[in-house]
């Protein structure tokens, strides 16, 4: 319970009362290191702030333990901000989206441009796989629940997730600003 009277379903514990929770329950004396870690500025491309407000609903769900909802989440997040589905003439397919990529490599400098058109393609890659992870839980079509996901399946997505999310930002910031 919180001092205002809501339940919280987060428990924050300091760093000296988790020594001496190690210590009680009979775990070695550890070593820590501790990296300090800049606050990255507000995303400079309107998507990735997009789809970082929305995951961190997704972060909200995984603490609560609400698997399904971390992965519908992240599904709609891949689905609606950072891929299209496209007509080829081998069916349809979701790419990366568009206006993300044009955004990204017009950042970079023209000497770096195949190396990060390789890059994205393989980021495309990643969020396909991640997305038919969720296809194994959510129907693709429906959005109907398949399965029960186990706790690793929506971290394994949700992390995958932040970790695209955060690269795309720091890119936009550090290019953006050698841009200028």
């Amino acid at each position: 319970m919180l001092p205002s009277g809501e339940r919280s379903h987060i428990m924050t514990f300091s760093t000296e009362e988790v020594d001496d929770l190690m210590k009680k329950l009979g775990y070695a004396e550890f070593v820590r290191f501790e990296v300090p870690i800049p606050t990255i500025p507000e995303a400079p491309i309107e998507i990735i702030s997009k789809c970082a407000s929305e995951l961190k609903s997704a972060e909200e769900a995984l603490t609560k333990g609400d698997y399904l909802k971390t992965l519908n989440i992240a599904r709609n997040v891949i689905m609606n901000y950072l891929t299209d589905l496209i007509k080829t003439e081998k069916g349809e397919r979701r790419v990366l989206k568009r206006e993300l990529r044009e955004r990204i490599l017009s950042i970079i400098p023209e000497r770096f441009k195949d190396i990060y058109k390789e890059i994205l393609d393989g980021i495309e890659a990643t969020l396909i796989s991640n997305l038919r992870h969720v296809h194994k839980f959510i129907h693709e079509e429906t959005g109907k629940q398949i399965a029960t996901p186990m706790r690793e399946d929506a971290e394994h997505v949700y992390t995958a997730l932040l970790a695209t999310l955060r690269y795309f930002s720091q890119l936009a910031v550090i290019w953006g600003r050698k841009e200028g």
